[in-house]
């Protein structure tokens, strides 16, 4: 509804005026009355009404006075002057002022005034689309300083190296709201885990979570796996409801009403929050800590720094697991990921960084296994919501692809000793592999086996080994950050030279100039 302000020193027009239109049917909602500019200035302070009707020859402060008194302000409330057949000029003044239009007083009629409300109604939805639009551009900048702020404050927050101590976030620099944004006297922060089933602020209000005010603005910020939502208000207080928070879907954590500047601070508390909600897995909205664990590194309140990144991301586990699920090894593999998952938890290690070291792993085990479709769908920053839920999904993935793996080989070559070379080459790739070792495992003359496999699967012993370690190294070298030289000893080069050079002749390029074209290197790891 558009909020209408009447104002008219005669009663009798005030009432006409109420009783000539359903107002609601027009969406407007008459908001208050005044009899004069002065009175009427001082309803606009409070109400800030989107549209006002008013006389123009008024006593203490005439229509004109008001109207140009409310633009020196910087209200940009619509205005439609009421004006007699013999104040014409002061009609064309009002118009030249920004006024919407004018009604003459003494042939007012339903009809002119409905057309006067549906072109004054037309141009508020356009100008608040308009408005909106732009405000919404000006305060996702601010959203992205402000979060720029929070996490280059400690590296904590989202850094990738440095100590972890989102848990004692200290008072932090926030920039300024620009000039040219509107100023709002408190923000309430909602913070969850984004995705498809994140909640939106409309949906917050619509459920009740917050006491609904006129002049609240809403706002949504989402980096780094999370959603923030700001609900930004003037004067009239907006209340979180606890109650009604426990009803909502999802989980995370809401602020009580905040200054702007500690949104930086708040914000950044609410990423250990987050943190904490990710391993006890507990479902639900909970309010922040008391704001005095916001005041001081050094706060009691606050539990011990989380230990640094890099302590807990270990490449050793990472290829532990690797390695079981190249073996198919599924009872190995459950093992590696559960004691890696324990040790993340036992670090606090930053959630984000969790959900990047699953995705990383479940990169390279599609990319290990066979009969899987190079368009399967990634595993989705946003598919688990607790550290426990992101092991089970990643688990699943791994063993749903060692079972398409399995059923793929059923297939590979019609000769049972050929496949089962195939099978011990791809498990045993970074080994001393040679045509005499495997002649003696399937028990057959060298040249015989030379001759058979290169028939069977249309390439030579040596070079199906090379392709394989190859493959192995494009994929180290795009997912993590080792050394090119350490790769080539992982995938089972004897020297770096023999690496380079055999790397070279598969990809037509050497391993450094490969993980530069192909992106950055990952954060480090043990």
């Amino acid at each position: 509804m558009w909020k209408v302000l009447l104002v008219e020193d005669e009663p009798f027009v005030r009432r006409k005026l109420r009783k000539l239109i359903a107002w609601e049917e027009l969406g407007f909602s008459v908001a208050g009355e005044a009899a004069n500019g002065e009175e009427a200035l001082a309803e606009m302070r409070r109400e800030l009404p989107d549209l006002v009707i008013t006389d123009i020859l008024m006593p203490v402060m005439d229509g004109l006075e008001l109207l140009k008194a409310a633009r020196a302000e910087g209200m940009s409330s619509r205005f439609v002057m009421l004006t007699c057949m013999n104040e014409f000029e002061y009609a064309r003044r009002a118009l030249e002022l920004g006024a919407s239009g004018y009604l003459l007083k003494l042939s007012m009629s339903v009809a002119a005034l409905q057309d006067t409300l549906t072109k004054a109604g037309a141009e508020l939805a356009e100008k608040h689309e308009r408005n909106d639009l732009l405000m919404s551009r000006l305060y996702d900048d601010y959203y992205r300083q402000v979060w720029t702020a929070v996490c280059e404050s400690g590296t904590g927050a989202t850094g990738r190296q440095g100590a972890q101590d989102a848990e004692c976030p200290p008072v932090l620099p926030v920039p300024p709201v620009s000039p040219a944004l509107p100023r709002f006297g408190r923000v309430i922060l909602l913070t969850q885990l984004d995705g498809p089933d994140a909640l939106s602020p409309a949906d917050v209000l619509e459920r009740g979570a917050l006491s609904r005010e006129p002049g609240i603005w809403t706002g949504a910020f989402a980096a780094d796996g999370l959603r923030t939502l700001f609900f930004w208000y003037r004067d009239a207080p907006v209340a979180a409801a606890p109650a009604s928070f426990a009803a909502l879907p999802g989980r995370g954590v809401y602020s009580h009403p905040v200054p702007p500047e500690q949104l930086a601070a708040r914000w950044r508390g609410h990423l250990a929050e987050m943190r904490r909600l990710w391993y006890d897995g507990a479902a639900g909205w909970r309010p922040e800590r008391s704001s005095a664990s916001f005041a001081s590194p050094n706060s009691p309140a606050s539990p011990s720094p989380a230990s640094p990144a890099g302590e807990a991301l270990s490449w050793a586990a990472e290829k532990e697991a690797i390695q079981a699920f190249e073996r198919e090894r599924r009872d190995g593999l459950a093992d590696a990921l559960a004691s890696y998952w324990r040790r993340l938890e036992d670090n606090r290690t930053d959630f984000r960084l969790v959900r990047e070291a699953a995705a990383r792993l479940d990169r390279i085990f599609a990319s290990i296994a066979e009969g899987t479709s190079a368009a399967d769908p990634p595993l989705a920053d946003d598919a688990a919501d607790s550290h426990t839920a992101l092991l089970r999904l990643l688990l699943g993935r791994a063993e749903a692809r060692l079972s398409a793996t399995a059923k793929a080989r059923e297939s590979r070559t019609d000769h049972a000793e050929i496949n089962r070379i195939l099978d011990y080459l791809r498990q045993h790739y970074e080994e001393n592999l040679s045509l005499r070792g495997m002649a003696r495992m399937v028990a057959m003359e060298e040249h015989y086996l030379s001759r058979l496999f290169k028939q069977k699967t249309g390439d030579t012993l040596i070079n199906h080994i090379q392709r394989l370690r190859v493959d192995k190294a494009r994929l180290l070298l795009m997912e993590t950050d080792l050394a090119a030289s350490e790769i080539g000893r992982i995938v089972g080069f004897p020297n770096d030279n023999y690496f380079v050079k055999t790397f070279k002749k598969w990809t037509g390029q050497t391993p450094g100039r490969y993980r530069k074209d192909n992106g950055d290197a990952p954060s480090s790891r043990e």
